[in-house]
């Protein structure tokens, strides 16, 4: 079986999510260096940031693929009719 490493995973598509992953990360370090806010509105705060960045990011740049996206509208779907509306338009949705 003769695979050559640029076969062996999809590597354009795991270097966009690293990508998106490290960008997230400024934002919600960002967050988490605010002076002000007790430490877990901090946790949250910085979490919902990065969520939202890296949805954000994964969504502008085609990094999921249909089935993905049809996986994420089903599960938008069960969580009610807002949810599903917005993630149909592209709108990224936290569960």
């Amino acid at each position: 079986m003769r695979v050559g490493l640029a076969d062996l995973l999809p590597w354009r598509s795991l270097a966009g999510a690293a990508a998106a992953a490290a960008l997230s990360a400024l934002p919600a370090s960002l967050v988490t260096a605010a002076p002000g806010l007790p430490g877990p509105a901090r946790l949250v705060v910085a979490g919902l940031a990065y969520a939202l960045c890296y949805a954000g990011l994964v969504h502008r740049f085609g990094l999921l693929s249909r089935a993905e996206k049809d996986t994420l509208i089903g599960l938008a779907r069960r969580l009610g009719p807002r949810a599903a509306a917005a993630q149909e338009a592209g709108v990224p949705v936290e569960p």
